[in-house]
């Protein structure tokens, strides 16, 4: 019998040895090996872990990571499952009872980063009611084979309206957007007042992460004289300077990836450049939607 309940400080210890069975010490958040860091963030409620037990033994791991600027956003993630117990249901049991947790505390929606390689992640987070949102491809090294990246579809679950601000578009909208948009509703693209940010820029791994909150020509330029064999992924806030600035991404090889939501439950449109054209196992025909245009952006820009 399978028992699903909330995280326990004892459990922290059971828990990183269940992620080192799993994967080895190539997990992508690595804080999930340090027990005590573990039941720091469940204590502050940082974390909201579950677990599932079969008998005393834990078999299953699942956890809400609340977000730091919103504390109404989290992220479903850290899902393990003992590998001699799977397929009967025990990650779905662990997210529905997370899902419903979200729902009595009056959350405001949720997110899930679903791996590209996993169809089972895939099928789980549409059961649950996710919609595919964007694509985050080689997003991270694979924790389950070496010397290889994997992908991942982005998911959100709105508990609370969360209407996309849309602008119009030159040359028309990408054939997914429709989707979105009479999924989570629209409203008229404004722009953004408040006060100007230069562009952020992180390093994760090789792969170089951008945010533009004031897009303007002169941020799209800087972006255009990255080198073209570095991994970008690029975040554009979505309001009504969009425009302006696509087709100039669009010209520097960046490909259309979907949409994002970010701090402040603020839109973002999603670009990205330098990955690999591969094949990708798709189980949403949201994520085949993108996926099939990235790709054929990359063969437009590679023919040009």
């Amino acid at each position: 019998m399978i028992v699903v309940r909330g995280f326990e400080a004892p459990d922290a210890e059971p828990i990183s040895e269940l992620f080192t069975r799993v994967y080895g010490e190539r997990y992508f958040y690595p804080q999930i090996y340090l027990p005590s860091v573990i039941r720091h963030h469940n204590r502050s409620q940082h974390w909201q872990s579950v677990v599932a037990l079969r008998g005393e033994r834990i078999v299953g791991h699942a956890l809400l990571w609340r977000s730091s600027e919103d504390a109404s956003c989290a992220e479903l993630a850290m899902i393990v499952v003992d590998p001699q117990l799977r397929g009967r249901g025990i990650a779905g049991r662990m997210s529905r009872y997370l899902c419903d947790h979200a729902r009595r505390q009056g959350m405001s929606l949720l997110t899930i980063k679903m791996v590209a390689s996993h169809l089972w992640s895939q099928r789980l987070g549409m059961s649950l009611g996710f919609q595919a949102t964007g694509l985050l491809l080689d997003y991270v090294e694979s924790g389950l084979s070496a010397h290889s990246r994997e992908s991942a579809i982005l998911g959100v679950l709105a508990l609370q309206a969360q209407p996309i601000p849309m602008p119009g578009l030159e040359g028309g909208r990408p054939q997914w957007l429709a989707q979105l948009l009479e999924r989570f509703g629209r409203v008229p693209a404004g722009i953004c007042q408040h006060r100007i940010e230069p562009t952020r820029i992180a390093l994760e791994e090789n792969r170089l992460d951008l945010t533009l909150e004031h897009p303007c020509e002169a941020d799209v330029r800087e972006v255009m004289r990255l080198s073209t064999r570095r991994l970008i992924h690029l975040r554009v806030r979505l309001d009504a300077s969009l425009p302006c600035v696509l087709p100039g991404l669009h010209r520097a090889g960046f490909a259309d990836t979907g949409l994002a939501l970010g701090p402040g439950r603020q839109w973002y449109w999603l670009l990205q450049r330098g990955f690999a054209d591969s094949p990708l196992q798709l189980h949403c025909p949201m994520a085949r939607a993108i996926h099939a245009q990235a790709r054929q952006c990359v063969v437009l820009a590679q023919s040009g």
